[in-house]
């Protein structure tokens, strides 16, 4: 029956549909919105539904700003005082009893009985499937509840810690206030760390999920994972392939078949035997069988599946006779670049994605292909045919995105030459940089003006090591200071001994920006957005910013935070 107040579930609901449209909705069609999204109606009065709106906590009215036509919208605003005097309202300085609990939840839960305040928000929202409504400073914050105290861990992180003290009935929830939680709606935030170990929204962080919002179309939306397991089962027996569905393909990384050992798949990052027979073996048909359908291996020993995105790699013994293989499924994860798309879409700088296998660089890629393709004249330099897929047509995940095949490993740098030479592209991707004479090719496309995209294996501090491709980076060189020179040296450093020698950077970056990926962590990208001032950071022996950036795999919700590495 109609109410002359809205109740906290429809606040909040609405509230939720306010910030999935950018800060404001319609109340044209918010009744409809409302029904079609929670399956209820509002349970509002005949007569002035903005009268109805106002008379709540937390949502206003009020003329659009962006409308022409007069129209109303709600907006979400910030109440004197929470509802009920029971949950913290939006941006409250005093920490709510059910997030204090949680947050406990969260702390016991873990094997050391700490919770890192850096990614604690992100681990929050995961878990209960709501926002901390914290003020600025989340140390601050969480050190008001009195049973939470914060401080500098081994790691040189800061982290939230139960606090001893006795338990007093008082400390119990209400069951009523469990329930208003349940409801309570998800927000973006962007958080950095200072030097002192607090907590502090800040604006360039505000800016950046404020504009990775508007490139999403207003709101943040889950990606959309796309996987063809039917064309990678048909090539194994049959008892293998409903093996493999009834673990679960979607969540399996890849394939191991062994001559004369038990065949495995990687699932969820665990090894998992196809078959529980241990008598079950991969034998020399099964191999063969496997290879019937497929094109020929190149000199790098892959190989793919007409139209997908699978790769398939053989292992040869020393009479080049096949005895393994190693299948990686192929995906394409729709919405996988919205992290950065402010990166690709704002400026030109070449971007170098640095990772171990496995951790998400190719799926990367396929993506920002795609996006790419929309504006620029993007040509991809496919080695082993492992981002467009295998036959003649691109795959459809790499949008208008051309695509050059590499007929081996080491024609690739002159593949890459040939792309800029007669295609004039605005924007070369390139799946793997891993020799020196790619580094040299992707040096002579950066002097032309062509803006690169391109992936390589490890990190920035071993990229720094690896003499072969070091130059992606501006390359180190040794120099020899004079007296004044290396007093400079030892001042700025705090050297004990007077430095004669120093290792500097040899020349600007190919790629002025950096992403580093995790194996295991799809959702954390850690950017640095200058890779000259990391690399002189790092030759100091001195720490440099890196901007982390997470996805909330459920709500694909971003978030951003500064650290020092």
């Amino acid at each position: 029956l109609p109410r002359t107040m809205m109740n906290h579930t429809e606040e909040n609901n609405i509230r939720t549909l306010i910030r999935g449209s950018g800060g404001e909705i319609s109340l044209s069609f918010l009744k409809a919105h409302y029904a079609k999204t929670f399956g209820v109606a509002l349970q509002c009065p005949k007569g002035s539904f903005r009268d109805w709106i106002d008379a709540s906590n937390s949502i206003g009215t009020r003329e659009s700003r962006s409308s022409a036509n007069n129209d109303h919208v709600a907006f979400k605003r910030l109440p004197s005082s929470p509802a009920g005097g029971s949950l913290a309202a939006v941006g409250t300085n005093e920490i709510s009893h059910v997030e204090k609990e949680n947050i406990l939840k969260l702390i016991r839960k873990s094997d050391s009985g700490e919770a890192s305040l850096s990614n604690l928000r992100l681990i929050y929202e995961e878990t209960f499937g709501t926002a901390l409504q914290c003020s600025k400073n989340l140390g601050k914050w969480i050190e008001r509840s009195g049973t939470i105290g914060t401080r500098k861990s081994g790691k040189n992180e800061y982290v939230a810690y139960e606090r001893k003290r006795r338990k007093k009935n008082s400390d119990t929830i209400p069951e009523s206030v469990v329930a208003e939680a349940k409801v309570q709606s998800i927000d973006s935030f962007a958080i950095v760390s200072s030097g002192d170990g607090d907590v502090e929204p800040q604006i360039d962080c505000d800016d950046i999920v404020e504009k990775l919002i508007g490139y999403a179309g207003g709101r943040f939306k889950p990606t959309i994972v796309h996987q063809d397991s039917l064309s990678l089962l048909d090539i194994l027996p049959m008892e293998w392939s409903e093996a493999l569905a009834g673990i679960g393909m979607e969540n399996v990384s890849d394939l191991s078949l062994d001559l004369g050992r038990r065949p495995y798949c990687w699932h969820n990052y665990q090894r998992k035997y196809i078959s529980e027979d241990p008598n079950l073996v991969v034998e020399d048909r099964d191999i063969r069988g496997a290879v019937a359908s497929l094109q020929d291996f190149g000199d790098g020993n892959r190989a793919g599946i007409d139209g997908q995105l699978h790769r398939i790699s053989c292992i040869r013994n020393n009479s080049n006779a096949m005895i393994g293989l190693t299948i990686r499924v192929g995906r394409h994860i729709e919405g996988n670049s919205d992290m950065i798309r402010d990166l690709l879409e704002e400026n030109d700088r070449s971007i170098l994605l640095l990772g171990e296998p496995g951790s998400g660089k190719t799926t990367i890629i396929r993506d920002v292909a795609k996006i790419m393709s929309q504006k620029k004249n993007v040509f991809i330099v496919d080695t082993s045919n492992e981002i467009a897929g295998d036959g003649n047509i691109p795959h459809l995940c790499v949008g208008d995105s051309r695509r050059m095949m590499v007929k081996s490993l080491s024609s690739q740098s002159d593949t890459m030459i040939e792309c800029v030479q007669n295609h004039t592209p605005s924007v070369m991707i390139i799946d793997e940089i891993g020799r020196k004479k790619e580094v040299e090719a992707a040096q002579t496309i950066k002097n032309r003006g062509v803006r690169i995209i391109a992936s390589a294996h490890g990190d920035l501090r071993s990229l720094i090591k690896n003499k072969d491709i070091r130059n992606l980076i501006g390359g180190i060189e040794t120099v020899t200071l004079g007296d004044v020179e290396a007093k400079e040296v030892q001042m700025k450093t705090g050297s004990e001994t007077l430095p004669k020698q120093q290792t500097t950077r040899a020349a600007a970056p190919i790629f002025e920006i950096i992403i580093e990926l995790k194996r295991g962590r799809l959702n954390e990208w850690h950017i640095i957005l200058d890779a000259e001032e990391a690399v002189d950071a790092i030759l100091l022996q001195k720490k440099y910013d890196i901007q982390k950036r997470m996805r909330c795999m459920n709500s694909g919700s971003i978030f951003v935070e500064r650290i020092k590495n």
